[in-house]
């Protein structure tokens, strides 16, 4: 069974299709049965992206801050991810400290045989999430993907 890593704009799209609200009992309460499973690993990266508005989203990931993965805690995740923007510098913008995410990502699911989940698109012109997976062999698949691989059916 594959476990994953999702990048915030996965939850946010998720939402933007099923929105919390919404789905609650099926859907949602699918992914937060995931995460306190283990299944999907919630990086604190990205619940911090993602907490940071005041939306459903934000209010529905709270109740998973006892679920956080610190990865400000984990060595060889931080070395990896200086490696990674070494390597790919473009894929932060160090002006926006609320788009940071990404290099950890990557380096948590490299280091942790993880498959992320983006809705970034799969372009070899640009430097992102799907470029930089598929030059470290790391599986990296969209959100109607993933969906299809739980093989949950509501």
């Amino acid at each position: 069974m594959n476990k994953y890593l999702l990048d915030t704009n996965a939850y946010i799209e998720i939402d933007r299709g099923a929105s919390v609200d919404m789905f609650p009992t099926t859907l949602w309460a699918s992914i937060g049965d995931s995460i306190k499973k283990g299944e999907i690993l919630l990086l604190k990266a990205v619940y911090n992206e993602v907490t940071k508005s005041s939306d459903g989203l934000s209010s529905w990931m709270k109740g998973y801050s006892d679920c956080i993965y610190d990865h400000l805690a984990d060595i060889d995740l931080i070395a990896r991810a200086k490696i990674i923007v070494n390597k790919y510098p473009t894929i932060v913008d160090p002006k926006n400290i609320n788009d940071q995410a990404d290099p950890y990502i990557i380096a948590c699911a490299y280091e942790k045989s993880l498959c992320i989940v983006t809705n970034e698109g799969r372009k070899h012109s640009k430097i992102n999430i799907p470029y930089i997976c598929d030059e470290y062999n790391i599986n990296c698949i969209q959100s109607y993907e993933f969906m299809r691989n739980t093989g949950w059916k509501f």
